[in-house]
């Protein structure tokens, strides 16, 4: 082999080395070729198996909609979605608003839609107690037990929640907190008098498997806080520009069809809208006062 052409070797060997250096730098490939199976997260905001049932069919829209694998995933629980979010481990993701303005700073996850419910875009966080339990003010809350659905990350059951209660005038030790692994666990313990208050949302009376399970005439809400934009679907930074729009077209084309709307109404949803990431920050205000995060 002759000089010239071992320089030439070497010189595209320390080429093709650098270009492999500078594409690992840059982070994991986006998400586009069209076999490769997208794996949708959505949060345990209902037992597992409730939930699987209930977006079955959309997933199958986006199978069908998007020609690709897709593959649904529900944990258990929030610590076990969470860890399961921060490993960016779902492509397409369902959750909470804290969930989504928390990755969208550290991990650069993009919103590309939210839930419509009832009709509305907008959710509002309530405490609610039993009519008999003789609680009529916040301060009578001193001292008694209040429930909290799905942990401290639980936007409208426990950040909302607890922002109902410091703005009410108690704070941290004015009472004792106890969580549940969902916000319907926390109302049913508030039905049962397991404790006398829950986090939850307004619309809880028109919750399908909430309206089996307890009687709400013997509810009320306590305290009931201003409207803010409901749960976003977002996706990770690895999808490319183009599965993204090809994403949001397929869910926001869900509002156009009987069929869609059918998809939908099994998900307990009546639509899903444009969303933007300004529509949060309503939501960063409020994680600010309650946990003293800054998204």
């Amino acid at each position: 082999m002759s000089k010239l052409h071992i320089q030439h070797t070497t010189r595209r060997l320390i080429a093709l080395l650098l270009s492999m250096t500078a594409w690992l730098a840059a982070g994991p490939l986006p998400v586009q070729a069209a076999d490769e199976t997208l794996v949708v997260g959505i949060f345990p905001r209902r037992p597992a198996i409730q939930t699987e049932a209930m977006f079955r069919p959309l997933i199958e829209h986006l199978r069908q909609t998007l020609h690709r694998p897709v593959r649904l995933e529900v944990p258990p629980d929030f610590p076990a979605f969470w860890q399961a979010v921060s490993e960016s481990r779902y492509q397409l993701v369902h959750y909470n608003q804290y969930h989504y303005v928390r990755t969208h700073k550290e991990f650069g996850y993009r919103v590309v839609a939210m839930n419509e419910e009832y009709g509305d875009t907008r959710i509002r966080g309530t405490l609610w107690v039993r009519k008999d339990s003789g609680i009529k003010t916040a301060a009578d809350l001193k001292h008694k037990k209040v429930v909290f659905g799905g942990g401290p990350k639980a936007m409208i059951s426990y950040i909302v929640a607890t922002d109902l209660l410091r703005q009410a005038g108690l704070q941290e030790g004015d009472y004792v907190s106890q969580f549940t692994i969902n916000p319907t666990h926390a109302m049913m313990a508030v039905y049962y008098r397991q404790g006398v208050a829950a986090g939850l949302n307004l619309n809880a009376p028109k919750q399908p498997i909430l309206q089996r399970k307890i009687d709400f005439d013997e509810v009320t809400p306590l305290l009931i806080a201003d409207p803010i934009a409901l749960h976003p679907w977002a996706v990770t930074a690895a999808v490319s520009p183009q599965l993204q729009a090809d994403i949001t077209a397929a869910l926001l084309q869900l509002n156009d069809s009987a069929v869609g709307i059918e998809t939908l109404q099994h998900a307990d949803l009546t639509g899903l809208r444009p969303a933007t990431d300004a529509d949060y920050d309503p939501h960063r205000r409020i994680i600010e006062r309650v946990l003293g995060e800054s998204y």
